[in-house]
């Protein structure tokens, strides 16, 4: 060792943390990351919780019957449905990410590697449109494959920028090969103007995943004629995420009045 180094080394005296305070740092960095996973499951159960109850004020007292659909396909098949269905013999899917824009990290990195995603863009009647709000990641709880469920709404028309063309779209992939289903719409019901006891617009329609008997599917429920001045009828819609490689699933139907 030279002399020029022995004259540094007690010059510049080692930095050392105290172990306490170490473990201090250690234990609110456990605390943050906790604190962040707990937020994030409260508010998944907050976001399962209001689509349940939406889902119960729309279903409960309702006599839905199969309409059409794949229901003719499978005899039995519909009523079983609508038996799990009516005993919440199902669960809803919170998402991964939500936003009023649609530049989520998890989104971005699936856009990064499905170039069939990288754009919510559509065309409606050959007129393009862009979605503006209600952005959200699912990421579907099924065995055997990783499905995303991304959502967008409210398609706005490039040319006419007030003309709301499409009420949204959830677009179903199959990660990490890219394979896209077809998108299924989502469909709202809006207030009617003859009726001013009408429930808040969130209570008149739902479009969320869902997961049942082990398998994906969308459903979906709105008033058929919610701006007529008739009691409106309700329309239910299951639209199966099975068979996917661009076969795209099965989609059953029931309506009740």
């Amino acid at each position: 060792m030279t002399k020029r180094w022995m004259l540094l080394s007690r010059a510049v005296p080692p930095v050392c943390l105290d172990a306490t305070f170490a473990r201090r740092i250690a234990v609110i960095a456990f605390a943050l990351v906790s604190w962040g996973s707990a937020a994030k499951a409260d508010d998944a159960q907050d976001y399962v919780a209001q689509v349940s109850k939406t889902f119960e004020h729309l279903f409960i007292g309702r006599h839905f019957a199969p309409q059409g659909g794949a229901c003719g396909a499978v005899p039995g098949r519909c009523e079983l449905l609508l038996q799990k269905l009516s005993s919440s013999d199902f669960s809803f899917v919170s998402p991964l990410e939500r936003s009023t824009r649609p530049d989520m990290p998890m989104l971005r990195r699936i856009q990064m590697r499905c170039r069939k995603v990288r754009t919510f863009a559509d065309e409606f009647d050959h007129v393009p449109a862009n979605p503006t709000e209600g952005f959200a990641v699912y990421l579907m709880p099924v065995k055997g494959q990783k499905i995303y469920v991304l959502r967008a709404e409210d398609y706005v028309s490039e040319i006419r920028k007030t003309d709301i063309l499409s009420d949204g779209l959830f677009i179903a992939v199959a990660y990490p090969g890219c394979h896209v289903m077809k998108a299924v719409p989502i469909t709202k019901s809006h207030n009617s103007p003859y009726e001013p006891s009408t429930p808040k617009p969130e209570l008149r329609w739902l479009s969320e995943p869902i997961v049942l008997d082990g398998k994906a599917f969308i459903l979906s429920m709105y008033a058929l004629n919610g701006m007529s001045p008739n009691p409106p009828h309700y329309l239910l819609q299951l639209m199966s995420l099975a068979g996917f490689a661009g076969s795209g699933g099965e989609a059953y139907t029931f309506a009740a009045k």
